[in-house]
């Protein structure tokens, strides 16, 4: 049922950013209207690698003054700016996180009124055996509520990271044995919610699209697999050493593009 990984060119999903090639330096302005935004962030492991990449590039502006603020699980009112981040839920239960960023949108106290907010899923919730369409459909109900009660808050949306999929014999053995699902089966999963997730707001509201940036390879092909007659997406072996969490130089990649779309974020 499943062919090895290879490479093949595929169009770019995501109009945000370029298909190959460095990012344009950002200009100054844009950074400083930046610092001045409050923005919540909520993930788990991978997104502290988009926010170590995220420090890594900011280092190249020296003039700017973005601050990267974590705070505690409850996302806790502060007065701070920049990017306010915390962990969110717990892996492995989407739903726990949907809950979470609920909560600490619209019950953060006065002291927290975000002008733009999103969570990252994990790849870990997206295992083999989940419902891809109630997790989605919990999600879209999710922010639907949230922006009629919050009109003004702008929400962003991203794509749930990619694993590079490849199964080692151990891992098959443990598969049957019902200990670990095979990580080809979960990235069906998570391209599943990725299209549903460009489906429903592509066009319509903003999406960082991190599955789109760890797909393409250096060389600009994508990295992908074949299940079923389909072609998915996986996460770029250049980019990690452990098959999901991403090295320097994924981070470095993710960092320079979550910087630009940031920068590029309307509002005051």
């Amino acid at each position: 049922m499943l062919s090895d990984c290879k490479e093949v060119n595929m169009p770019a999903q995501n109009s945000q950013s370029k298909e190959v090639g460095e990012v344009e330096r950002i200009d100054g302005k844009r950074l400083e209207e930046l610092s001045r935004k409050r923005i919540y962030f909520g993930h788990q492991s991978v997104g502290y690698n988009l926010l170590e990449g995220l420090a890594e590039v900011l280092r190249e502006y020296p003039d700017a003054k973005i601050g990267i603020v974590e705070l505690n699980a409850n996302g806790s009112p502060t007065e701070a700016y920049g990017i306010l981040h915390s962990k969110i839920g717990k892996n492995g239960n989407p739903f726990r996180k949907i809950q979470a960023f609920n909560r600490i949108v619209l019950e953060g106290g006065e002291g927290t009124r975000w002008d733009v907010a999103f969570f990252k899923f994990c790849y870990v919730d997206f295992y083999e055996g989940v419902n891809v369409e109630e997790i989605f459909d919990a999600y879209r109900k999710n922010i639907a509520e949230i922006q009629a009660k919050r009109p003004d808050l702008l929400l962003v949306h991203m794509t749930v990271p990619l694993t590079t999929g490849k199964v080692t014999p151990k891992e098959w053995v443990k598969s049957i044995l019902g200990r670990k699902e095979i990580e080809y089966m979960g990235n069906i999963n998570r391209n599943r919610f990725n299209e549903l997730l460009r489906a429903e707001y592509g066009g319509k509201a903003l999406i960082f699209d991190l599955a789109w940036i760890e797909n393409i390879r250096p060389d600009g092909k994508r990295a992908t697999f074949e299940s079923g007659g389909r072609t998915y997406e996986r996460l770029a072996g250049e980019y990690t050493d452990d098959g999901g969490h991403l090295n320097k130089d994924g981070r470095v990649r993710a960092g320079r593009r979550f910087l630009e779309f940031l920068a590029g974020l309307p509002g005051k």
